[in-house]
């Protein structure tokens, strides 16, 4: 099989690698940029440090703080008519995935003409943008290693993307776990169980890749020691460490391999309930895994192998994804994370999700194919939290 490696994103990483943004956009010449973050992020104090920078080295910046979860057209729309109006020389997202998604479509907007719907996957290929930073401020997303800016249409009512590299690469990701200490406990589980579906995911796709087989086993190894230490005590500086980098390692994975069926199920049950992100895909990942083991048993083996899983005397596919499922399970449970039922989702809710699961963008990604009554029965096992 012939496979391909090659969207990375550059990285500086380590606590106070926040604080030399100004110089990095010094490097470039930059003298005036666009701050994209939310209210809660600023609120925390989470930007001072950043503005610092960039003013200590005489950097202008404008500031759009309005974003919004699950980021919407016109929520990018309206952060690029302040980058425009404000003629920035770079765009910084500064936050959680929102942030860093909504920030990747104020570049498309910034290095190419209107309607950004034009850009959704399938649509017009994108020229080059502005110069990108991300620094994130949740361990999770990834998305500041991802080609990947995730929208909501608010046309069409549903979530998509635009997949560029020319606007959407960060010329430069910084990776402060400085930035995530203060992330609450609730928070810390949500993403680090989306960064840990990003790794599994990853591993078991019907188009495997070395590389990056090599960097989602380090992750889920990070995440499986070192989450729950973070969920334990939020102020353990080397648990929050390992898991920034292990949130890293997962958006580089899927920037190349992409995901398949944790994140079908849980975009589809996201969609419709309105649930956070990590809730949905964490719920799903165990079942995922499961159901793609009997047809790539080895791939599923190493899932196990990298979170520490006796899997002597599983001879099959299905005793592997069985025992990699239960170990799942009770990772989740290690990290608190609620399940859906205890979320205030019901079961009709989460079975009003089907329509929308094979129709998803990961689907083609999945080892091997589901059909709608195998659609139905996988969300009660989700919602129930058994394999």
């Amino acid at each position: 099989m012939v496979s391909t490696c090659t969207v990375f994103a550059p990285a500086l990483m380590g606590f106070g690698a926040s604080e030399q943004i100004g110089a990095k956009c010094s490097e470039l010449g930059i003298k005036k940029v666009i701050l994209v973050t939310d209210a809660g992020v600023e609120k925390a104090g989470l930007t001072k440090g950043i503005e610092k920078s960039l003013t200590d080295v005489g950097i202008e910046f404008v500031v759009f703080r309005d974003v919004v979860p699950d980021p919407t057209d016109v929520s990018i729309i309206a952060a690029g008519d302040v980058a425009r109006a404000a003629k920035v020389e770079a765009v910084i997202g500064i936050g959680g995935g929102s942030a860093l998604d909504t920030a990747k479509g104020v570049n498309v907007l910034m290095g190419n003409p209107s309607p950004l719907s034009d850009y959704y996957l399938g649509g017009k290929p994108t020229q080059p943008g502005l110069p990108l930073f991300l620094l994130p401020t949740t361990g999770g997303t990834g998305s500041e290693s991802t080609i990947s800016a995730v929208i909501t249409d608010t046309t069409q009512k549903r979530k998509t993307a635009i997949r560029s590299k020319n606007c959407n690469v960060s010329t430069l990701a910084i990776i402060d776990p400085g930035l995530q200490m203060g992330m609450p406990l609730f928070l810390t589980a949500l993403t680090g169980i989306d960064a840990f579906a990003h790794s599994a995911e990853s591993l078991t796709v019907n188009k495997p890749n070395p590389i990056c087989d090599a960097l989602g086993k380090e992750s889920l190894r990070f995440l499986v020691q070192y989450l729950p230490r973070a969920i334990n005590d939020g102020s353990d500086k080397e648990a929050r460490e390992h898991v920034a980098y292990a949130a890293t390692l997962g958006g580089m994975c899927i920037a190349n391999t992409l995901v398949h069926y944790g994140h079908c199920f849980g975009h589809s049950i996201g969609a419709k309930l309105h649930l956070p992100h990590g809730l949905g895909v964490g719920h799903a990942v165990a079942q995922a895994i499961n159901y793609v083991a009997d047809a790539i048993p080895e791939q599923v083996r190493q899932v196990g192998i990298a979170m520490g899983v006796d899997l002597s005397g599983c001879a099959t596919g299905e005793a592997i994804g069985r025992k990699v499922g239960e170990a799942i399970i009770k990772f989740k449970a290690d990290i608190k994370l609620p399940t859906l039922k205890e979320s205030g989702a019901t079961r009709e809710q989460v079975l009003s999700a089907a329509p929308l699961v094979l129709r998803d963008g990961c689907y083609p990604f999945a080892a091997k194919p589901m059909t709608d009554e195998m659609v139905k029965i996988y969300l009660d096992k989700i919602y129930d939290n058994v394999l």
